[in-house]
């Protein structure tokens, strides 16, 4: 039997909150097909709230909409570009300056279009990091990344992100408080599922939408780095599901979820 919930207001809809001794622990009891139900979120993240994620690196929310252009970097800056296998920037007007010091320089960029790696792995940014080793004392400059992102909200207690798909062996049913999703770990896992490892941060059921937001308990130890298959989760909710969209709210922005394609 599934543990009662307790919930609250959340912001644009209604939050799903852990309750009593479960407080903080996300259980996962079996539904008639051995497939997980995810029934009690963690509590609301304990984590900088002006800080996205892009690839590791952490981008201020506030160089979204105010940052400097890359063409306005000073002298730091610009011998941290001739740095050690820095990739050639080619225009820098396209990057927003999210850092720039005597130890760091990070660069973001909207790519032009999305970038769709399958799997719900659907990439907006580009980042460009360059360090100096040993900080702002050290000499020279090195690449410390180059990669392209979703912009993630940072999650608590260590949990690492997952990419979500809806269920397309459970379509979504309006009728139905129970939405069926496949979350897929972005962190290396030698090619497992994260079953019994998935944890729900945050639901909050808006009139309009549903936003989840789910994190994965890291493997202990060292871990290869192949494809890592999609887990099943289920997630409660506090009503039927209705006519609402289901979006991932631990992107910024929140993305609307679409089926994973089916196999042959």
């Amino acid at each position: 039997m599934m543990p009662a919930m307790r919930r609250h207001p959340g912001r644009g809809g209604r939050r799903v909150a852990a309750s009593g001794a479960a407080a903080g622990l996300v259980l996962l009891a079996a539904c008639g097909d051995g497939r997980p139900l995810a029934s009690e979120p963690v509590p609301s993240p304990e984590v900088e709230p002006g800080v996205l994620v892009c690839q590791g690196v952490e981008v201020p929310r506030e160089v979204l909409t105010g940052g400097r252009s890359g063409e306005d970097l000073g002298e730091e800056g610009q011998a941290a570009l001739a740095g050690e296998e820095v990739p050639p920037v080619d225009d820098l007007a396209s990057w927003t300056v999210a850092e720039e010091s005597g130890a760091r320089l990070t660069l973001l960029r909207e790519l032009p279009e999305p970038e769709d790696l399958g799997a719900g792995d659907v990439r907006t940014h580009e980042v460009l990091a360059v360090a100096r080793p040993g900080g702002a004392e050290g000499e020279g400059w090195v690449l410390a990344s180059s990669a392209t992102c979703a912009l993630r909200v940072p999650l608590p207690g260590g949990l690492e992100p997952a990419s979500l798909t809806r269920d397309p062996a459970r379509p979504l049913d309006p009728g139905s408080d129970v939405v069926a999703l496949l979350a897929t770990e972005l962190a290396c896992a030698s090619g497992q599922d994260a079953q019994g490892r998935v944890q729900v941060v945050d639901v909050v059921q808006g009139v309009q939408a549903v936003d989840v937001v789910l994190g994965v308990e890291p493997l202990e130890g060292g871990a290869d780095c192949p494809s890592n298959p999609p887990t099943p989760v289920q997630v409660r909710l506090d009503a039927p599901l209705g006519d609402r969209e289901v979006r991932d709210a631990g992107t910024e922005p929140a993305r609307t979820l679409a089926p994973e394609p089916a196999g042959p």
